[in-house]
């Protein structure tokens, strides 16, 4: 038999022995709660202690069976170690339950303070919310307003001195401003019934003023039929009595639609009128109802770009794009020059020569044009040199200093021509007429160096500082060329008038 067998057969042998003399253990008994109660009585420090040393002499065998294993020692001395070093890990087992059961204590003891710090916690927000709850309470009732700090009451002083003995109690609201309060109080409301009485009187009355106020109308409602027809019927009479009491009652009714320069120029001409007679005639052309559709609707200003194409066109798009620009540039220049469609005419008279003088509004250049035009009592002119005197584009030039009419006043006009590719305002003044600058200024216009077109508005206090001086300036001038003209047609007719205080000077009749 070989020594492995032997050896194996004593293990067995003690083993059977060793179990027949190893008593049995008491397996009803709590070893977890024993365990438990021995990591209570030992010390940690003297567990730790153990385990440091029991892992170094687990080391020191575990390197001894190795270099029994290295140097084939008997198995019965390695054998001896294996069991040694496990009895040592049971060992290194149970100092870990230990460990493992003070761990759990702490753990719990750790959860119960969490928890005891929680309920604090909670308590602490609980109180909080509640003294910020108390807090806004405590602010809501501070600012409280009572609803007789909303009501103007009046004065004490004035209570104490208009308010009856019954209100006032002064025994009692003189000690007691509460008291004083509610008399006062009483006496706002004793006050507030006699006013409302009164204003139910009131309202009463104006109702009754109503209700007649509302019969006069109807019956001036009624009266206007009549009248309209009365009004109507008298017409002929005033025409026969020379007396127009409504002859520019339309035409100031149409006035409204004028453009706002126009309107200013109308409105000082008629009052001049009507304060110094028929000096002249003023009035009105065009449609009214193109002026109101004008008003209504918004021009556009944006400029239509009609000569976008592509360049691989041929030759007869190219010729039709040339004429579509020029098309549009027509347009554009036409847009430029709009004329407001209503204008008015000035008329004057000497010697049955009639001069009238027709202001027009260019909306987009925001400036007024003038155009002459002269009639003569016996027809068209046959003089040769006196006709330039008459003539009407040059008749009303150069009146206040050197104003020709062919600049145009406002300097923004420039930049608007040239855009529409016209160089000068010269080059429209045969079809828009003559921008005097006295024309401007009649139409409460007043243009500045520098100053563009839309900051300039119509004023009636320019228009009505300049129409007096206007008038007799324009009287002065037409009467003036009148009797030039009357003069020279009577040279070229070889007729020379002598005027009759020196007639007694000149023979009556001459020969040769």
């Amino acid at each position: 038999m070989s020594r492995e067998k032997k050896v194996k057969r004593s293990k067995a042998t003690n083993d059977v022995t060793n179990a027949a003399s190893t008593p049995v253990p008491n397996l009803a008994y709590d070893y977890f709660q024993m365990e438990e109660e021995e990591a209570k009585l030992r010390d940690s420090q003297d567990d730790e202690n153990i385990f440091r040393k029991t892992c170094s002499e687990i080391q020191r065998n575990m390197k001894k069976i190795l270099d029994m294993k290295l140097q084939r020692r008997p198995l019965a001395d390695i054998e001896e170690l294996r069991v040694e070093t496990s009895l040592l890990f049971m060992t290194l087992k149970k100092i870990n339950r230990l460990d493992k059961h003070r761990l759990k204590v702490a753990k719990d003891a750790v959860n119960e303070k969490k928890q005891k710090v929680d309920n604090f916690h909670l308590q602490l927000q609980n109180l909080t919310y509640e003294m910020m709850h108390l807090q806004k309470e405590v602010t809501k009732c501070m600012e409280f307003r009572s609803r007789d700090e909303e009501i103007d009451l009046v004065p004490v002083e004035e209570f104490r001195r208009e308010a009856p003995a019954e209100v006032l109690k002064r025994d009692v609201t003189d000690a007691d401003p509460h008291q004083l309060t509610l008399a006062r109080l009483q006496w706002e409301l004793v006050q507030r019934k006699q006013l409302s009485q009164k204003l139910r009187g009131l309202e009463s009355m104006r109702s009754s003023y109503e209700r007649e106020i509302e019969k006069k109308r109807e019956c001036l409602s009624n009266i206007q039929p009549t009248l309209q027809a009365v009004l109507e019927a008298a017409q002929p009479l005033q025409a026969d009595l020379g007396l127009p009491l409504q002859a520019h009652q339309a035409e100031h009714a149409s006035a409204q639609y004028l453009a706002r320069p126009l309107y200013v120029l109308y409105v000082q001409a008629a009052a001049y009128q009507q304060a110094y007679g028929d000096c002249f005639d003023v009035g009105m052309e065009g449609s009214v109802e193109e002026s109101k559709a004008l008003l209504e609707t918004t021009e556009e200003n944006q400029e239509e770009d009609s000569g976008e194409s592509d360049q691989e066109e041929s030759s007869t798009g190219k010729r039709h794009r040339r004429l579509t620009r020029s098309g549009a540039g027509s347009s554009s220049v036409a847009k430029c020059l709009q004329k407001h469609p209503l204008s008015v005419v000035l008329t004057l008279q000497h010697k049955g020569y009639k001069l009238q003088v027709t202001f027009t509004y260019i909306i987009p250049l925001h400036i007024v044009t003038v155009t002459a035009n002269v009639t003569e009592p016996h027809g068209i002119s046959s003089g040769v040199s006196a006709s330039p005197v008459m003539c009407p584009s040059t008749i009303l030039d150069n009146m206040f200093g050197d104003d020709n009419g062919l600049c145009s006043p406002n300097p923004a006009n420039h930049f608007q021509l040239k855009k529409n590719g016209l160089v000068d305002f010269s080059q429209v003044v045969a079809e828009v007429g003559k921008a005097y600058r006295w024309a401007q200024r009649l139409s409460g216009l007043e243009f500045l160096q520098g100053c563009s077109s839309a900051t300039v508005v119509a004023s009636h206090e320019v228009g009505r500082a300049f129409v007096e001086e206007l008038v007799q300036t324009v009287t002065t001038r037409f009467a003036a060329r009148v009797v030039l003209y009357e003069q020279l047609l009577s040279l070229e007719k070889g007729v020379v008038p002598v005027p009759a205080q020196l007639s007694d000077h000149f023979p009556s009749k001459v020969t040769s």
